[in-house]
């Protein structure tokens, strides 16, 4: 047992000298840039933990004596302690969890911030939160203070977007795993600095995606102040927490700097350091070896009189080795792959990749100003009454004349009806409460596709950046190609890209297209509404046929309106509000080779993460019953609020 001790000794100084240099060096450097930092930390630790397996060791017989033996009970130790404390603060959450109560109805802010980070969670109020953490994997719950529903839409929006962002990321399982790496290595002080300039740069980098996505730098930065003032500082709870004492200030310092770390300072800055770490740890792995036990080598003398044959591999065996029988697996889909020809697609062939963040933000200007111009659901919106008549048609469970209404005065305060076939709804929010006048287990999807457009169709900010140029119907348009996927291409628009088509002198939308195979066309007429530009005509095609067409008019809220806002006879506690989600894709192999046959489906997806309705958006029609048997297999969570997906199957 002497050389295990000896070997533990040395890996323990071996990780607290390179954790130790690896931490301090980015300071030294003076760099600052969150998705790399975060990176960079995680690698330093997981570096750590694998050096035994990648280090040379030395064939030595001379190792430390017996009196190091106790290492291991001391670092058995340790870890143990380190174990039982997070396991008591996964226990404290639990009750925290258990002894919270759901956040209902939902909030119009909490809704917002789901449409716009594609994440769901269930939102509660705990009194004994210190702020908003997030915990959860498969059934994400995040935990808000009661302090939170004293702010404002605008800050709600933020924090919610900021605790979604976590959702999204899966930040939970991160953390867990960060946690087990810190009490493996409880003993290495370079190790928690690096957890704790992990943990912030996670924070930084989610602080920059909610502005960015809200475009509401002060605000949120208020939010930050006012739960940081609510804030009881108990940072013991093993989750994605909105606030940490120790990382309000550089969080605070990142949020009002306007000037970036250049692409190119980040990667000389990293390059020497790499190359010092480098340097580093080969002079700790020299001072400090790693010994092997010493081992006898058996040599097996071959008879001389074994005949020729016997010493010869059999063919059998040699045609096994030569073509080793293991099935390859299959080349992921082709992601890039151009979508199908569709007849109302205005994105052709050539396209231009977004690679600068100053690109970036040029392309997505356009549609931030087309997004402020847009009629939405957020604080100092006038109040407004509008009616939008449509008729539905297409593979949909209801069709027909149809009509959506909304009165709206605040985020607490709105009423909205829908009516398509034999589905009529009331919803009305007051009070604190969301109310309807007859239970709808699910709101038509023809009708839903069409609210999500009139009032969220601008909400689409994140992802990798393309843009085209086209003309269409005498107009210069600028569209963008916004994508989550890992490749980018210029040949035209690909499977998992959101297209948004805006005209260049107005900065108004013209195309929204959520989903290859389905594309919303805005119409312009003479409404103009407090300085909104809206359209008074919204078509929407599904598969090459037109599936709404709809006139849109609206005018401002009076005080009759709000009449109509008073609770009738009978009103009972509806489900949360329907929301929208998508595109997020799956996929499928059916046959032999690799899968480049892609299929869309738009789908309607319950309370319970159940697909109620679905029809093909895309690809080919023979494919659509297989495409829809594989999405039936998944699961999508158990949210309480309807969800309208699209998702790509690949065959």
């Amino acid at each position: 047992m002497a050389w295990l001790a000896h070997n533990l000794l040395a890996w323990m100084v071996q990780t607290v000298l390179f954790a130790s240099v690896a931490a301090l060096l980015p300071i030294l450097f003076r760099v600052r840039h969150p998705k790399t930092q975060l990176y960079y930390c995680h690698a330093a630790l997981a570096f750590c933990l694998i050096l035994p397996a990648i280090e040379p060791w030395r064939i030595s017989g001379s190792t430390m004596g017996s009196q190091w033996q106790w290492l291991w009970l001391v670092l058995a130790a340790g870890v143990l302690v380190q174990l039982l404390w997070m396991s008591g603060g996964l226990l404290r959450i639990r009750r925290y969890r258990i002894a919270a109560t759901p956040l209902y109805p939902v909030p119009d802010a909490m809704r917002a911030a789901s449409a716009i980070t594609h994440a769901d969670a269930l939102f509660c109020v705990s009194e004994e939160a210190a702020g908003p953490v997030m915990m959860g994997w498969l059934a994400p719950v995040v935990l808000l203070p009661p302090a939170f529903l004293d702010l404002d839409e605008e800050a709600q929006c933020g924090i919610a977007c900021h605790e979604l962002l976590h959702v999204r990321r899966g930040d939970w399982m991160i953390t867990l795993i960060e946690e087990l790496a810190g009490a493996l290595l409880w003993f290495n002080p370079g190790a928690w600095l690096l957890l704790s300039e992990a943990r912030l740069a996670r924070e930084q980098l989610v602080d920059a995606e909610s502005v960015r996505l809200t475009a509401s730098r002060e605000p949120y930065i208020d939010a930050l102040m006012a739960m940081a003032r609510a804030h009881t500082w108990t940072d013991l709870v093993p989750a994605p927490s909105f606030l940490r004492r120790s990382h309000l200030t550089q969080r605070m310092q990142s949020l009002l700097s306007d000037t970036p770390a250049s692409a190119a300072r980040v990667i000389a800055s990293y390059g020497s350091i790499l190359l010092i770490l480098g340097c580093s740890a080969w002079a700790a792995c020299a001072a400090f070896p790693m010994l092997g036990q010493p081992r006898a080598e058996i040599v097996r003398a071959v008879p001389v009189h074994q005949p020729a044959a016997a010493l010869q591999v059999a063919p059998a065996v040699m045609a096994s080795n030569a073509q080793p029988a293991v099935r390859r697996e299959k080349e992921a889909a082709p992601v890039s792959v151009p979508a199908i020809g569709d007849p109302h697609e205005l994105v052709g062939p050539a396209v231009e990749v977004v690679s600068t963040p100053i690109e970036r933000s040029s392309a997505l200007s356009l549609l931030g100003r087309a997004r402020q111009r847009a009629l939405r659901h957020v604080a100092g919106t006038p109040p407004y009454r509008f009616t939008v008549s449509f008729q539905a048609a297409g593979n949909a469970l209801e069709t027909g004349p149809g009509e959506l209404t909304e009165t709206w005065f605040t985020g607490q305060k709105w009423r909205w009806t829908a009516s398509l076939g034999g589905v009529s709804n009331t919803r009305l929010r007051v009070n604190g409460e969301l109310l309807e006048d007859r239970h709808v287990a699910v709101i038509p999807m023809r009708a839903h596709m069409l609210r999500n457009e009139v009032l969220w169709a601008t909400q689409g900010l994140r992802g990798r950046v393309r843009t085209a140029r086209v003309q269409w119907q005498g107009r210069a348009l600028s569209c963008l190609l916004i994508s989550e996927g890992a490749e980018l291409n210029t040949d035209g628009r690909s499977w998992d890209d959101e297209e948004y088509c805006l005209d260049d002198a107005t900065a108004t939308l013209i195309v929204h297209s959520i989903a290859p195979g389905t594309c919303a066309f805005f119409e312009y007429g003479d409404i103009h509404f407090h300085g909104y530009s809206l359209p008074d005509r919204v078509k929407i095609y599904v598969n090459g046929a037109l599936a709404v067409d709809a006139s849109l008019t609206i005018a401002d809220a009076t005080a009759a309106d709000a009449e109509s806002l008073t609770p009738a006879a009978g009103m009972t506690s509806a489900p949360a509000p329907v929301g929208v989600v998508g595109p997020f894709y799956a996929r499928t192999e059916a046959g032999s080779g690799n899968a480049t046959q892609p299929v869309v489906v738009h789908a309607e997806i319950d309370g319970e993460g159940k697909v109620v309705e679905a029809e093909l958006s895309a690809g080919n029609a023979g494919l659509f019953q297989a495409a829809l048997e594989q999405i039936r297999t998944m699961k999508f969570g158990q949210t309480g609020t309807e969800r309208q997906a699209y998702i790509t199957v690949w065959f």
